[in-house]
């Protein structure tokens, strides 16, 4: 199986949020022209093959480092964290409408971090994002940015810059929760990603 590695991290950050202001406000939306259709580009476009990346996760006092593999299989998307040895960490599966957790090691197996996981994961995989309704809105006087919606309490925010994902911001309608950038793309894979969260104090 070919792979190629880069580097990941998922830094949950040890930030507060310090103002409870919507920094989409400012948003406005942009009409799509007759016929022209609006859609959500994923960072990965082929994972049939898989991506290998280093990763490194601190979690509850507990610091692991290791190898993560993002590929599909049959339909899904599957990530695996394993140590550089082999020791399988976690292994989710993420299916149309569907979570599977395969394996989960003790330090991850608690309510609230799997469901971080789920989701931080699920959102760089695009999991449930197709057929979603999405709008195209302005920041400022250039930015443009995807719009959708997460669940019933948060959106999804989708920058671009010439059909590359950079950036995807989940907020609910008072603050900013979570940022995702997608780095340094070569051969239209991002060889670095950074989560960010801002709404609580954990690292991962």
């Amino acid at each position: 199986m070919k792979s190629e590695k880069f580097k990941v991290f998922f830094a949950i950050a040890t930030l507060f949020v310090v103002s409870c202001s919507n920094p989409y406000k400012a948003i406005t939306v942009v009409q799509p022209k007759e016929g022209e259709k609006i859609e959500l580009t994923p960072a990965f476009k082929d994972l049939s093959e898989g991506k290998l990346y280093k990763a490194k996760v601190e979690i509850l006092k507990n610091y692991l480092s290791g190898l993560l593999m993002i590929k599909e299989v049959k339909g899904s998307n599957r990530v695996i964290f394993t140590s550089e040895t082999g020791l399988k960490f976690f292994d989710f599966e993420f299916a149309t409408d569907t979570f599977v957790i395969h394996h989960v090691m003790e330090q991850f197996d608690n309510k609230y971090v799997l469901k971080t996981l789920r989701e931080d994961l699920g959102d760089i995989v695009f999991y449930d994002a197709k057929n979603q309704e999405v709008e195209m809105f302005r920041m400022g006087k250039d930015e443009e940015l995807v719009k959708r919606r997460k669940d019933e309490d948060d959106y999804l925010y989708y920058f671009y810059e010439a059909e590359k994902l950079l950036k995807i911001e989940r907020a609910s309608d008072k603050k900013q929760k979570v940022i995702i950038t997608f780095e340094n793309y070569e051969n239209d894979i991002p060889q670095l990603i950074n989560i960010v969260h801002k709404d609580f104090k954990m690292n991962i």
